[in-house]
């Protein structure tokens, strides 16, 4: 791969990208190879709309219920949009389709915070914030990963979320795809200089034909029931598409 002098994250809509250079952009399925999917009800769509003239709500970032009023995500969704005046933000809970988030779903957003390590400007590394909601839910509840559930290389996960589609578009129905864990060794050389893959970080093997994209940040990676991953970046080429250039680098949750 031919890498282009970026050391920083981009960050678009809600997902943080980092670009290497002339990659290929032919992929056309949902969420880079996967496919509808049922939303489980700890399932999480963060939204906003203009604070000063309302509108429709519009999908920003993804997460996970962990506890009937607290919704875990990535710190840069918290930063990008839930700190900024500019925005209301809400969360939609359990929706298979964005267009099923009526009042029955979502909640606003009480308090939030980022993790004290979260310095963008340095690294992309402790990309985790927490959400506690203004009220609770009765839904099903996500199990925060350990350490002893991590998976191996090879290991199978599934990512899931409501991010753009390879022509730039956004699905109404929720997306996901499975594809194998790989070490953090490997995930590094994918990247080269233009992002460091920290212990923190677990990475999964994404090419052109499959992987997660923008507005799928925040969002969930599980194995074996567990939530062992946040949608943290991925490569996006010249042109702004994601790209599969790199392997998908996700906060570990352990």
């Amino acid at each position: 791969i031919a890498l282009s002098l970026v050391t920083g994250l981009t960050m678009t809509g809600c997902t943080a990208s980092t670009e290497l250079g002339d990659t290929d952009t032919t992929d056309t399925a949902e969420i880079r190879g996967g496919g509808d999917a049922a939303a489980p009800g700890w399932m999480v769509a963060i939204q906003m709309r203009n604070a000063f003239t309302g509108g429709p709500w519009s999908h920003q970032c993804g997460g996970a219920l962990f506890r009937p009023d607290f919704v875990v995500t990535a710190a840069h969704c918290v930063e990008s949009y839930i700190f900024d005046p500019r925005y209301e933000v809400r969360v939609c809970v359990g929706a298979t389709n964005l267009s099923d988030c009526d009042e029955s779903r979502t909640a606003r957003i009480f308090h939030s915070r980022m993790h004290t390590n979260w310095f963008p400007a340095l690294s992309s590394e402790w990309d985790v914030g927490v959400i506690k909601l203004a009220r609770a839910f009765p839904n099903e509840l996500i199990a925060l990963a350990e350490p002893q559930d991590d998976p191996p290389p090879g290991a199978m996960v599934q990512a899931i979320g409501f991010g753009r589609l390879a022509d730039d578009s956004s699905p109404n129905t929720l997306q996901s795809v499975t594809y194998p864990v790989v070490s953090n060794e490997a995930c590094q050389a994918t990247w080269g200089g233009v992002s460091r893959i920290e212990p923190t970080m677990l990475c999964a093997d994404a090419d052109p034909s499959r992987g997660t994209c923008k507005g799928d940040s925040g969002g969930p990676l599980i194995y074996n029931g567990k939530l062992v991953g946040l949608t943290s970046f991925g490569a996006t080429s010249r042109d702004g598409l994601c790209s599969g250039g790199a392997d998908d680098v996700y906060t570990r949750v352990s």
